[in-house]
């Protein structure tokens, strides 16, 4: 019997995907790692944020203008934001068993999303109250974006342990893990979400995004009016924020923008699974020529990345839309580029969603799974040489209403 038909039989728990005599001291490792990364970013991010704090709620100290002193280190920074999440929470998994494979990745998911979060809020602070972002951990100017971004940064962790917490409840993988790792590719069996749960999915996705780029808004009024009272003498508590030019708005584009995009990959895995319970579901099975089922088991692949750029892009038009200074001169030109733009990715990404199906793969429940090659693109998309095909799904019964 194969390793595969193995992992296929197996019954309560699946073996780790790494065995290893010390697998329980690598998953707490793994796991004090994870913890560990919040602590090194609040070590150097939380003497800047309580040095300009306020008596009430929402108010903060008047400061100068003028950056803190520099004295942060930016090797900390990426420890917490992506060496400690992404190490860490890679080896309790790979050494863990199934039941706690689960655990981790759907902690990790929650507790990476909380950390990202907070880490935003961060940012907005600082930069709602006159500073750079970088000045978030002491960094010289020149770390400005990149301090600005790290929030988006954890989404790759927050990613990683969604998605695998994900394969674990609703596919096959775990009866299929052998067989990926050491392959490297294999199609797991999908257990779809409900169509409405799915559509309160992205409706939390758009409700964030839309949330992303109003309600600074409301936070701009609020800056405002603190201005209208004119110069106030350092160390004079004033409602937060203050400013709203600069960093705050660069933080609140790149947030809004990002949550654009994970609010469209929803939408566009929505449409596929809609469409082919309806207008297309006579297309599933349904043969197709050996050369299209290799052309289009590459671009499966990235099927849901044009509907996914078209939240970006439609976020940005309504950010263009809602500025924060209404004094600039009309955005009609960007808009339109940008809607131009949003409709073209939009029928781009209907076109290959309606294509799916001639992977050979059923564009419902398989999904294809692929590890990517670092620095080898061409090798990250191309069509394994061998990919195992999970059964046929029987076809339901037209019925007649």
């Amino acid at each position: 019997m194969t390793a595969h038909e193995r992992a296929r039989h197996d019954s309560a728990d699946v073996a780790p995907a790494v065995p290893s005599p010390l697998a329980a001291a690598r998953v707490v490792l793994g796991l004090l790692l994870v913890l560990a990364g919040p602590v090194v970013l609040a070590v150097g991010a939380v003497p800047q944020l309580i040095s300009t704090f306020g008596p009430d709620p929402f108010t903060f100290l008047i400061q100068d203008r003028a950056r803190p002193p520099v004295g942060g280190n930016d090797v900390l920074l990426t420890l917490g934001v992506l060496v400690l999440p992404a190490g860490g929470f890679s080896l309790a998994y790979l050494s863990a068993r199934s039941k706690t494979r689960q655990w981790i990745s759907a902690f990790c998911t929650v507790f990476f999303t909380v950390q990202a979060g907070l880490l935003a809020a961060a940012v907005l602070w600082i930069t709602g109250v006159g500073y750079d972002a970088a000045a978030l951990f002491a960094l010289p100017h020149s770390f400005d974006t990149g301090v600005l971004i790290t929030p988006i940064a954890m989404l790759f962790s927050v990613a990683a342990a969604a998605i695998m917490h994900t394969l674990g409840r609703r596919t096959t993988f775990d009866a299929e893990s052998a067989d990926y790792f050491a392959e490297g590719n294999t199609v797991v069996r999908v257990r779809p979400l409900p169509v409405a749960l799915h559509a309160l999915w992205a409706a939390v996705a758009v409700g964030a995004t839309a949330a992303a780029v109003y309600l600074p808004l409301l936070l701009a009024e609020r800056a405002a009016a603190g201005a209208d009272r004119g110069i106030l003498p350092h160390g004079t508590p004033a409602a937060w924020p203050r400013y709203t030019d600069y960093g705050f708005a660069e933080a609140r584009a790149a947030y809004a923008v990002t949550l654009g995009i994970l609010a469209g990959a929803v939408i566009s895995s929505l449409i596929k699974k809609v469409l082919y319970r309806t207008i297309l579901r006579s297309y599933i099975g349904a043969t197709a020529p050996q050369e299209s089922e290799n052309r289009w088991k590459t671009l499966q692949a990235v099927a849901h990345y044009p509907i996914a750029v078209a939240g970006a892009t439609g976020t940005a038009i309504a950010l263009f839309l809602l500025p924060f200074d209404r004094s600039d001169s009309s955005p009609d030109t960007a808009v339109v580029i940008f809607s131009v733009a949003t409709g073209a990715l939009v029928l781009l990404g209907l076109f290959m969603l309606a294509s799916v199906w001639r992977s050979g793969d059923d564009p419902i429940y398989d999904s294809a799974l692929q590890r990517g090659e670092l620095g080898d693109l061409q090798k990250t998309f191309a069509v394994p040489a061998r990919r195992r095909r999970g059964p046929k799904r029987p076809k339901r019964p037209r019925q007649n209403h």
